[in-house]
């Protein structure tokens, strides 16, 4: 059997602590405020280690009070004013709870994989979610118009095509 060293490791002294601050007490100092910009952020890695990083590197956003809907994630406020219907992400699944709209109107697929263009016909959209290199290879399934256009925080383009249905004129647009 392993002996024990006396001191309690960092995840249990941390739940310990979550603990007795949902009770109401605390077990040494809090703070209460976001750090600037050019303060630390220290992340607890697992035993005794851990990393320090300066705020300005990390690359997620501290406050969505002044941004909603599909502006929360940096996709462009279009989403919200979409009619509702069934949305194709055939891009990363991270934009699939940005894609559902302010109100969640739309039907998100997202398939957490490499999808193809056989996928537009299996799941029948109403919108596709393509990022810029997938435009040729998934525009050739059904006849789409590019409704949307748009460049993440990184530089790469997306955009968001309306997939038409029977009387709909197809304009496409490469």
């Amino acid at each position: 059997m392993r002996k024990r060293d006396g001191n309690l490791s960092p995840l249990w002294s941390f739940c310990v602590s979550c603990f007795a601050r949902s009770r109401g007490r605390t077990l040494g100092p809090r703070k209460e405020h976001v750090p600037e910009a050019g303060h630390l952020c220290r992340i607890p890695g697992y035993g005794r280690s851990q990393l320090s990083v300066p705020w300005r590197h990390l690359p997620v956003r501290l406050s969505f009070k002044d941004r909603v809907g599909a502006a929360r994630f940096d996709l462009p406020e279009q989403i919200d004013n979409l009619p509702a219907g069934r949305i194709f992400n055939a891009s990363a699944s991270y934009w699939t709870y940005g894609l559902m709209g302010r109100d969640y109107r739309h039907e998100v697929v997202s398939l957490f994989g490499d999808p193809s263009p056989k996928d537009i016909a299996k799941y029948d959209p109403d919108y596709v979610f393509l990022k810029d290199s997938q435009v040729a290879k998934f525009s050739t399934v059904k006849p789409m118009q590019r409704i949307i256009d748009f460049k993440d925080p990184y530089g790469k383009g997306y955009s968001v095509w309306k997939v038409l249905r029977g009387a709909e004129s197809p304009k496409r647009e490469l």
